[in-house]
Formats: C-alpha cells, sequence, structure tokens
C-alpha cells in the first residue's frame, strides 16, 4: 500500500539528537489527510541506544498494559501510550537507514484518541517536578498564552496535599503509580526523576494523567548498578513522598501488577528474540559502509555514537557495553 500526502512538514527534532552522527527527524502531514489517523510523526535513529531496542520495548510495555483482558476487566492498569515500530527511511531514494517510528502527544493525539479537538489542556514538561517550585510545562495548544487557571490550580493542589485523598479526585493516582513502577524497573532516569520527557494531560471530564515519552536511555542504567532498590532510585519529591514513601502498599501491589503482566521474563525475553531477529539484517546494512565509505543516514561521522554488529549483539544478551556519554547495561 502507497500513501501520498499534498502537504508534508519534514524537519530535525530534539536538542540532543541534533549533534548526533544519525539526526532524528518530525513529520507533519497537514491538509485533511492522515497516516492510519495519525498526522504527526517521529523518527527515531536512537543512536544512543546500542540495541535500538529499548524505544521499542517499553512502548510494547505501555501498549500491553493498555489493552485489559477479560479476567482483567476490574484491572485499573489500562494506561494511555504511544506506539511504536521499525521502518527504513529514503530521502530521494537514498537509503537513510533503520528507524523506530512513534506518534507523539500532541493536540492530534488527543483528538484521534479522546475525541477532543484543539484541547486546552495537554503540557509538555520540560524541567518540572510537578510543584510551584520547579514547574516548567508548556500547553501545546499555541493559542493558549502563559499559565492557565485549569493548570495553577491543579499544581496549588498538589502542593497543598497531604496524603493520596487529598488529590484523588483529580489526578489519576494508579495511573502515575503504575508509569512510576515502569519507570522503576526500566532505570528510566531520564523522565520524572530528571524532570523532563514526559507529558501532562487532562481529559474532558477526567483526571490529569501523566503520559511518558523517549524510552532510548531506558533499561540502561546510569553510573550505578542497574539493580537498585526502590528508595535509592526514586526522586524524593513532594509528590513521590506522600503517593510512595510515606505508605508503598498501593504502589507495590501495582509493581506486582505490571512484573506480571508485562515485565515478566516469560514475556520479554521471547519478545526481545523476535525483535532481535525482524531488525537484525537492517542492523547489518546500517552498519556496513557503502560505496563512498560512508554508513547510511549518518550526516555527521565525526560524532562518536558508532556501535558496532558485535556490541549490538552482546548489550542485547547480558552484556554492558560504553557508548557516546552513558553506560548500557
Amino acid at each position: 500500500m502507497e500513501s501520498n500526502f499534498d502537504k508534508v512538514i519534514f524537519s530535525l527534532s530534539g536538542k540532543l539528537c541534533r549533534d548526533l552522527s544519525k539526526p532524528q527527524f518530525k513529520v507533519k502531514i497537514r491538509g485533511k489527510k492522515n497516516l492510519y489517523g495519525v498526522t504527526q510523526l517521529k523518527l527515531r535513529p536512537d543512536t544512543v541506544d546500542p540495541t535500538l531496542l529499548r524505544t521499542k520495548l517499553v512502548s510494547d510495555i505501555h501498549n500491553r498494559l493498555g489493552i485489559p483482558s477479560v479476567s482483567d476487566i476490574h484491572n485499573r492498569l489500562g494506561i494511555p501510550s504511544l506506539s511504536a515500530n521499525y521502518i527504513t527511511l529514503y530521502i530521494n531514494n537514498e537509503y537513510i537507514g533503520l528507524y523506530v517510528l512513534t506518534d507523539l502527544f500532541k493536540l492530534s493525539w488527543v483528538e484521534f484518541e479522546y475525541g477532543e479537538k484543539d484541547t486546552t489542556s495537554l503540557y509538555k514538561c520540560e524541567r518540572s517536578y510537578l510543584t510551584s517550585h520547579v514547574d516548567y510545562c508548556k500547553n501545546e495548544n499555541d493559542d493558549i498564552q502563559g499559565d492557565t487557571i485549569e493548570w495553577n490550580e491543579f499544581i496549588e493542589t498538589l502542593d497543598n496535599a497531604n496524603s493520596a485523598s487529598d488529590i484523588e479526585d483529580i489526578f489519576d493516582i494508579d495511573q502515575f503509580l503504575t508509569e512510576m513502577a515502569i519507570e522503576f524497573l526500566t532505570g528510566g532516569w531520564d523522565h520524572y526523576q530528571n524532570m523532563h520527557n514526559y507529558f501532562i494531560f487532562k481529559p474532558k471530564n477526567g483526571k490529569w494523567l501523566y503520559l511518558l515519552h523517549g524510552f532510548d536511555l531506558d533499561i540502561s542504567g546510569r553510573y550505578m548498578h542497574p539493580v537498585y532498590s526502590i528508595d535509592k532510585f526514586i526522586l524524593n519529591s513532594y509528590l513521590i513522598n506522600i503517593l510512595i514513601l510515606q505508605d508503598p502498599t498501593r504502589f507495590i501491589k501495582i509493581l506486582q501488577d505490571v512484573i506480571n503482566k508485562a515485565f515478566n521474563p516469560a514475556l520479554l525475553f521471547p519478545h526481545i528474540d523476535e525483535l532481535k531477529a525482524l531488525i537484525k539484517p537492517y542492523i547489518e546494512k546500517d552498519k556496513t559502509l557503502d560505496e563512498n565509505s560512508n554508513y547510511p543516514g549518518r550526516f555527521n561521522p565525526t560524532e562518536e555514537d558508532f556501535s558496532t554488529i558485535e556490541e549490538w549483539e552482546a548489550n542485547s544478551v547480558f552484556t554492558t557495553v560504553s557508548l557516546y556519554f552513558s553506560i548500557n547495561y
């Protein structure tokens, strides 16, 4: 099947990724057309991940938790999430390489998933612990200038809460704790723990939700052994204190549910093997010099973020490798 569009905006994406050897791109489909309901996409090279598996795996974990089974009809683990899959990219018939294609938390995503056009309740957080002291979250609707009353009231309520019961009516605590469990299990330090790579969204007549994205550094470790206790890993912010550290009972139950349903080795290991088999021919092609002695799509070859096929194989089967600025357990 071939899809053609009259107007597409194709641009570079991300701050760090602009400096890497293989750039990250963003695609915006304009006009009245879409691609399977999606109008904004991100093409991720994930060069800081030697395996090119991490974004796909963590996205699949989210999607698995977002699909309740018949036996889980009363399970509250269903969570909104992005999808991810692999593509090969060509620009003007030139092979650019293997990428991970994801959708984005944008107004169009809200409209497709929730039926709300031009929402004013989607915020991108780049530096925030969801407190008034550290709160840099920007509304994704360009028609909204500055903070809104709704957002200020939300942050003020979080600031003044003494327990989960004080925010239960406005904040989906189970969904937030599910994401905290995923961050803990995957070593996801580059989200709430690092004050960014997440969105906050409030559906109409619903509760505020915590939405994660950017998983290329998850399941990696960072300057520490990848096995740690919850109190050593998780940020002791005011919100974490009242929702987890004061009484971890609710969090531990959700953590066990996430392990049973999505982070179980009996589920993950075969899936990793399946994905490895799927992408191996394309990984090999990406790591083979072309007739001009260049690797596909690497427009900035001086950056030291290139991993070998041996590192790809090793890092996906229990072997730690060092790459660029991180240690990949």
